[in-house]
């Protein structure tokens, strides 16, 4: 999965960084018959967060923080 990320995120020239799917993997490994730790919930977890980011996003637009984008940056 990770190694996907990596892939996606070369190709968008975009690291995607994704701290909660870390917090996840720990769950996983460390608690793996708790009810949290199936895959269902781990994978309905991260899907619904990034939706949520995802609908965010369009709602209010990128915060001040957001990198400026590639189109208005000058060329090399």
């Amino acid at each position: 999965m990770l190694l996907l990320l990596v892939a996606v995120g070369t190709l968008l020239r975009q690291p995607l960084l994704i701290p909660p799917l870390a917090a996840s993997a720990a769950l996983v490994a460390g608690a793996p018959d708790l009810p949290l730790s199936q895959p269902r919930s781990v994978v309905g977890g991260q899907l619904l967060s990034a939706l949520t980011g995802f609908a965010v996003l369009a709602a209010a637009g990128p915060g001040p923080w957001a990198p400026p984008s590639r189109a208005a940056s000058p060329s090399a």
